[in-house]
């Protein structure tokens, strides 16, 4: 949920009119949406059968779950409910790569990998760490890309 919080605050930041809230534990996204409502417009989406007729009229996807990783194999949506939306946002970083996001790719929807996430937030913890600020070129990204396969 933690990750959950965080994309909904950012988009909330960003100008996000409205945020629609999905979590298997109800209570968890009725907190969130109680604590983004200064910010703006949160809706709870209470069900699965609501959160697929709503998804196709979003302008974005944001999975902060853990469905798509190496050990939770699927996708968060199906893929009849992909492909209308202008962007998507995968937090899973293993695999780089998610069906999520081959499927948000595939239908032409931008795409954004969980590995930008962890990429950056491990640049911004050793500079905060070390003081030293490193720039993320190619020789970095394919080296640590690497590790996550």
């Amino acid at each position: 949920m933690r990750v959950g919080c965080a994309a909904a605050f950012a988009l909330s930041r960003l100008g996000a009119r409205e945020i629609l809230i999905y979590d298997a534990c109800l209570q968890q996204a009725q907190q969130l949406a109680v604590a983004l409502a200064p910010q703006g417009r949160c809706i709870v989406v209470s069900s699965l059968a609501e959160m697929y007729a709503r998804a196709p009229g979003v302008d974005g996807l944001a999975n902060c779950t853990p469905v798509g990783m190496h050990a939770h194999a699927g996708t968060p949506l199906p893929n009849e409910f992909i492909g209308t939306q202008r962007w998507a946002f995968d937090a899973v970083y293993i695999p780089a790569q998610t069906q999520f996001l081959r499927r948000c790719q595939d239908v032409g929807v931008t795409s954004i990998a969980g590995y930008d996430l962890w990429i950056h937030q491990g640049l911004d913890a050793f500079e905060i760490f070390t003081g030293v600020k490193l720039a993320l070129d190619e020789a970095l990204s394919a080296e640590t890309k690497s590790w996550l396969e």
